[in-house]
This record gives C-alpha cells, sequence and structure tokens, in this order.
C-alpha cells in the first residue's frame, strides 16, 4: 500500500506517461482522468515502491519509472492489444487491454525482468 500511496502524490508522472496521448485524455476531462489514473495506480505502483526502495536518488528512481512507463510499457501493451484482437477477431480497445493488463501473466513478467535491470 505505502508504493500506491507514494504514487498517488506524483500526479506530474502521471501527466507524464505517454498512453494520455494515444487516448487523447486531457486535463478537463475528469471522468476519463480518474478512470485512468486508477489503471495507472493499480499498473505501476509494486514499481514505484520497489523503486523507491531500491534507488535512493530520486532523479534515478523517476528516470528509471518514466522509462518503464513510457518506454517499455507502451511497446508491450501495443503488442498485447494486437495479439488479443487479432486472437479474439476484433479490435478490443485500449482502455480494455489496460483495464486487463495488471494482472497479466506477461505483464508480471515484464516487471519481474525490469526489476533485474536495477
Amino acid at each position: 500500500m505505502a508504493g500506491k500511496q507514494m504514487l498517488e502524490k506524483r500526479v506530474d508522472l502521471y501527466r507524464s506517461w505517454k498512453i494520455l496521448k494515444w487516448l487523447n485524455v486531457v486535463p478537463e476531462n475528469r471522468e476519463d482522468n480518474e478512470r485512468l489514473l486508477k489503471i495507472w495506480l493499480e499498473l505501476f505502483m509494486a514499481l514505484y515502491g520497489d523503486l523507491s526502495e531500491r534507488v535512493k536518488e530520486n532523479q534515478e528512481r523517476d528516470r528509471l519509472f518514466l522509462h518503464f512507463t513510457n518506454e517499455v510499457f507502451p511497446a508491450a501493451i501495443d503488442q498485447y492489444k494486437w495479439y488479443e484482437s487479432e486472437r479474439l477477431g476484433y479490435d478490443i480497445g485500449l482502455w480494455k487491454t489496460l483495464e486487463n493488463t495488471p494482472m497479466e501473466h506477461w505483464y508480471i513478467e515484464t516487471l519481474s525482468g525490469f526489476s533485474e535491470v536495477y
């Protein structure tokens, strides 16, 4: 829970998330922002907590976090969305993909693999 509480305070990191642009979510759209913030916290709270424990330099922690959320994750989620859409025979949409991702085996493996780097 500490990771979530720490990450909830980092609105700057949320607003830097590349996926916001993909979805065309603007700060004024409160409903979409609340929904997406909830997904963002679920996806990345464990990573942020882990980085906070392991990396004492705040700028380095934030750099690693943003690298994962804006480089590693978008590439993986795009590939997963494409794969699932092909498997099901229709476009499942990015929102649905994001909502399903936190408990997916591939995502847990991706997080674990990234954790091994730092």
